[in-house]
């Protein structure tokens, strides 16, 4: 398979990303995940993750976000990557795992209408998939993903 193609930021991820370095931020994926997942303002999303127990220039446990998101008045549903693979075109259906240039290569299948929250192997990283669009440094990237979300109001 050849290399995925590097594209530009996202305009939304560049925007966070300015908010973000604005507030001395590091390591606040899963502010910019679910920001973009759910439509609403880094800021919102970042007090909610700190009000649930996130510590500034940390990570976020997977329970710190789910409570943020149902704080929010969004709900998560795991997703197998499966499903997305086989949609993918016949000489792709082999594949047995999804990456994070996936949402950009087979753009049919994951413009969906829905977003979601992809996280990397071991849970080192989330990255928000905003109806088929990548909104996240990692875009252009082939960064394998272990679990999949599905966001959507509760």
């Amino acid at each position: 398979m050849p290399a995925p193609i590097r594209q530009s930021a996202d305009s939304r991820f560049v925007e966070m990303q300015q908010i973000s370095r604005s507030l001395g931020e590091n390591n606040d994926c899963t502010v910019k995940a679910i920001a973009a997942a759910t439509g609403l303002q880094y800021g919102v999303v970042h007090a909610q993750l700190q009000h649930h127990g996130r510590k500034s220039g940390r990570g976020a446990h997977l329970y710190i976000m789910d409570a943020a998101l149902r704080s929010l008045g969004f709900k998560k549903e795991r997703v197998a990557p499966s499903y997305f693979i086989r949609q993918y075109p016949k000489s792709h259906q082999a594949l047995k795992s999804v990456t994070t240039h996936h949402a950009d290569r087979f753009n049919s299948v994951w413009a969906d209408g829905n977003n979601y929250i992809l996280f990397t192997s071991s849970y080192r990283h989330a990255v928000g998939i905003v109806n088929g669009t990548n909104v996240d440094w990692t875009r252009g990237r082939a960064q394998r993903i272990v679990e999949i979300w599905k966001i959507t109001r509760a």
